[in-house]
């Protein structure tokens, strides 16, 4: 299932830049069991593991199912009264008009079947999808747990004012990904999946899996769930490391820059 994660992308091969201190993080950054940073790492990945469902809209609904439930787990860890479908965007993405959320399923009914056989037969491509997708999650979880700990989204907040802030975090989030500034992170994903791979043959993913993130999770077999322990445990190592706090540190501040635009 995961054979072939570890891939030399050029223009993503920057070293990590950046030498200011994070600011605006939840204490609780340790890598124990339940902590911020473990539970984004082993979201992140287990996001990334669903792009190679081989089944069209399987892999992007099971991914979106498990940011939900990372959502759901930051929202209760910083005392908030509310759950994740409060602000969808986080891990749904923009809202849209009807209209347009009709033609995006009419287009995605004929183009995510092309890409998942094109996805499938190029696996650079899906490598490079599960890269991205594991590096976006972590930088959206870090910046979900930054705004809650600086009182952001706040339970009395009004419902569309907090679908309009998440549509904003989700945005800069995005932003951020689209450019250079990603390079160092993505540089660890990589460096971290590489414990992903493997050379049995992928497994039967039940249509189950994209009911939610435990459904996910459970679908994968004892040797894929070391093999995501592994690289996990060696990712979150590698974000807590004195060489990385600099590098994290210009990702906030990039999205930081974002959100104060939108303000």
């Amino acid at each position: 299932m995961y054979d072939g994660l570890m891939i030399d992308d050029s223009n993503d091969s920057g070293q990590p830049a950046g030498d200011r201190n994070a600011t605006d993080v939840n204490p609780d950054i340790g890598n124990e069991p339940g902590s911020v940073l473990h539970l984004t790492v082993h979201h992140a990945l287990l996001a990334a593991v669903c792009q190679f469902i081989p089944i069209p809209f399987l892999d992007d609904v099971a991914g979106d199912r498990v940011v939900r439930r990372l959502v759901d787990k930051l929202l209760e860890r910083n005392g908030r009264g509310y759950g994740a479908e409060a602000v969808a965007p986080l891990y749904d993405g923009p809202d849209r008009s009807v209209a347009g959320k009709a033609g995006g399923f009419v287009k995605g009914l004929v183009m995510r079947p092309v890409k998942k056989v094109l996805r499938t037969v190029l696996i650079a491509f899906t490598i490079r999808r599960a890269l991205m997708t594991a590096a976006r999650v972590v930088l959206l979880g870090r910046t979900i747990d930054r705004c809650l700990a600086r009182g952001e989204l706040a339970d009395d907040m009004p419902e569309r004012q907090k679908r309009e802030r998440a549509t904003q975090i989700e945005a800069a989030v995005r932003d951020v990904m689209a450019s250079p500034e990603r390079r160092g992170l993505l540089k660890l994903i990589r460096e971290s999946a590489s414990l992903l791979r493997d050379d049995e043959r992928a497994p039967n993913v039940p249509v189950a899996a994209a009911v939610d993130a435990d459904a996910a999770e459970a679908s994968l077999t004892p040797n894929e769930r070391r093999r995501l322990d592994r690289a996990a445990a060696k990712l979150e190592s590698k974000l807590q490391s004195e060489e990385q706090r600099g590098m994290l540190a210009s990702l906030d501040a990039a999205v930081d820059a974002r959100l104060n635009v939108m303000a």
